[in-house]
């Protein structure tokens, strides 16, 4: 036996239902997004850099769930792994100022090796 509380007391279970079923691939995305792109940890002050940070977390979900409906193999494993393995890598830079200092960042691309498997490298 299983429950479902709700306050819509005018809806029948099976719409109830139903919009639960909706609302759960919200939920889905929305922990893709926390654990796997960084929609989580950010350190933004500005409305506009959260805007920024977020649509872009975003479209990163949409690429990488778009790429994974292309290869058959992949529509199994989880945005974690296509996401960090397949299809980015993270590369480290390293600048050097003319005062001596050292700045180091990371930047994350596509992955070409992975790409060239699948002759869309060029």
């Amino acid at each position: 036996m299983e429950f479902l509380l709700t306050n819509d007391m005018v809806s029948s279970a099976k719409k109830i239902a139903r919009a639960y079923l909706k609302r759960w691939g919200i939920e889905t995305l929305f922990r893709a997004s926390k654990q796997s792109f960084s929609l989580e940890n950010f350190h933004n002050r500005t409305l506009s850099a959260i805007q920024n940070h977020i649509t872009l977390s975003l479209c990163a979900i949409l690429l990488v769930a778009y790429l994974r409906s292309l290869f058959k193999p992949l529509r199994e494993m989880s945005f974690a792994f296509v996401r960090r393995v397949a299809f980015f890598k993270r590369i480290r830079l390293v600048l050097k100022t003319s005062n001596g200092l050292v700045l180091m960042a990371w930047q994350t691309i596509p992955n070409p090796l992975y790409f060239k498997r699948f002759g869309l490298a060029s």
